[in-house]
């Protein structure tokens, strides 16, 4: 249920709250993104300007690990801090974003929580800390086991470097 009628809330006075679970399972929130579910609550607060959405929503994305591209789970915490208004103005860079209240009196969650969940999400997934990767040669899963490759043979303009390794 991440799209809400709000058109009650919206007829009610300022400082009215309403408040929904959300327990979803498998989902596409975009086109880029697919989530294994979410669960959490969501307060929707009547303000002067529109409505003030605030809580925490768990979730699960399913990654693969950058080293050896491994799938690996990446499990979320979501902290929903929003505003939602009819007309939403323009905005000057830096201030936080406005979401659209529909003319039909829905509140669709899925932007807000796209944008939460991609800029929470790690810049470097690994599948653990000391993940050995893929040999460069062969393409082999180092955390399997040694390759039998030989040592990669290095540029001789580099060699000056390893010696500060």
């Amino acid at each position: 249920m991440l799209s809400v009628d709000v058109r009650r809330l919206l007829a009610q006075p300022t400082g009215t709250v309403m408040v929904f679970d959300i327990d979803e399972g498998p989902r596409r929130l975009a086109s880029d993104l697919d989530v294994a579910f979410l669960q959490g609550e969501v307060q929707l607060l009547r303000t002067d300007y529109g409505l003030f959405a605030q809580g925490e929503i768990a979730t699960e994305l399913r990654s693969q690990c950058v080293r050896c591209l491994a799938p690996i789970s990446c499990p979320l915490v979501i902290r929903l801090a929003d505003q939602f208004a009819r007309n939403p103005p323009m905005l000057d860079q830096g201030q936080d974003p406005v979401f659209p209240i529909s003319g039909k009196g829905r509140v669709d969650l899925a932007l807000p929580l796209r944008e939460h969940i991609l800029l929470d999400l790690p810049l470097r997934p690994l599948c653990r800390p000391d993940c050995r990767g893929l040999c460069s040669q062969c393409g082999a899963n180092l955390n399997e086991g040694q390759c039998g490759c030989s040592p990669a043979q290095m540029d001789t303009r580099l060699a000056v470097l390893k010696k500060l390794l």
